[in-house]
């Protein structure tokens, strides 16, 4: 076996300081991240701290609270979806449809078979009267989760304005089926037979409604 030459001993050695002090200068420039996944894994660990909090904010009824920690989750990891659903359902009861609109829409990308991002966007959308995008979004809402009483009525109150006092009749008569009996379902029960000139059950309608009032 040769020997190798002492030069390239030291060729070796000076190039390998030259590759320590470009690494070092590249460091101090922040051109090469510092041990990237676990600053990736921090980021997490503090969004989802910041989630923590504005869920315990929420549940407090403290919305501006919740809101601001869900701001700094997202700017911590702006794909977290969960933070996503739970600002816009935020905004949305602070009264920013428009902004609640923008979160969801993320949140469904994010959560494309969850009933919550659906059905939280529909409601933003129809607060905004964008009734058509309402009525989408509700459907897929009902597609996720069938046996929800409250987006069968929603529906069936957009349909009844829409003229569809048929389906919205259904509607209302599944809700029944689906949870505890809603006062106000007999209502519009009533208000589509009318829409169809069915009378004598809207007259029954009534009378079992006013049984059930007492």
């Amino acid at each position: 076996m040769g020997t190798i030459p002492k030069h390239a001993h030291r060729s070796a050695s000076v190039e390998s300081r030259r590759v320590l002090g470009i690494l070092s200068l590249l460091l101090i420039l922040g051109v090469v991240p510092i041990q990237p996944r676990a600053q990736e894994a921090g980021r997490e660990s503090t969004a989802r701290a910041h989630l923590d909090r504005a869920r315990r904010m929420l549940a407090a009824d403290n919305f501006p609270g919740a809101r601001a920690e869900l701001e700094l989750a997202l700017k911590a990891d702006p794909n977290l979806a969960d933070a996503l659903l739970n600002l816009g359902m935020v905004e949305y009861q602070l009264g920013g449809a428009a902004q609640a609109i923008t979160h969801l829409r993320r949140a469904v990308e994010l959560m494309p078979d969850s009933f919550d991002a659906h059905y939280g966007l529909a409601l933003a959308y129809l607060r905004e009267r964008k009734t058509d995008d309402g009525v989408r979004e509700l459907g897929r809402a009902r597609q996720l989760n069938p046996r929800h009483p409250d987006a069968a009525f929603n529906l069936g109150i957009i349909l009844l304005g829409q003229g569809k006092a048929a389906e919205a009749e259904r509607l209302f008569r599944e809700t029944r089926t689906l949870g505890p009996n809603r006062p106000d379902v007999s209502f519009y029960v009533i208000s589509a037979e009318l829409e169809q000139r069915q009378f004598d059950e809207a007259s029954r309608e009534a009378a079992e409604g006013a049984k059930v009032l007492g």
